[in-house]
């Protein structure tokens, strides 16, 4: 796992935003990378919060960028269970619709052919701008 050197400090904020915004590009083995340095840090509900989203990642990644059809659901299945444990946020209401059906698509897939939807996004922050962080998870979403 690349780690930061001294002169590349960023704030939790800053890296759950590369991560978010890796995510909604579809390079989703990054977002993961950037999520696990704050993952590493964090504690209680933000840690899982941060695991939901990492195993999110790892799903999306297997799927869209290795076209491997084992095991996708069940990552995808774990991550929505860890960041919904708390409450679901309701900026991240829709984003869990699309997994919802995305596991339910990559289950068929497992099985045999089947189309892929387009990836979900991650929406940002209610004001548009990284929300506070504490611990490594912002604030705004999370329940706790």
């Amino acid at each position: 796992m690349p780690s930061l050197r001294e002169d590349e400090a960023v704030t939790d904020g800053e890296l759950f935003e590369r991560g978010r915004e890796l995510f909604n590009r579809g390079r989703f083995f990054e977002a993961h990378e950037e999520w696990e340095k704050l993952w590493l840090h964090a504690h209680g509900p933000r840690r899982l919060f941060l695991q939901g989203l990492i195993q999110i990642a790892a799903g999306c990644h297997k799927a869209y960028e290795r076209g491997d059809r084992r095991g996708c659901a069940a990552l995808l299945g774990a991550g929505l269970e860890k960041i919904s444990r708390d409450g679901l946020p309701a900026e991240l209401a829709g984003f869990s619709d699309l997994l919802d059906r995305l596991i339910v698509l990559m289950r068929l897939r497992e099985t045999g052919p089947t189309e892929l939807p387009s990836a979900p996004a991650l929406p940002a922050s209610p004001a548009g701008a990284a929300p506070p962080m504490s611990d490594g998870t912002p604030e705004g979403l999370t329940s706790a």
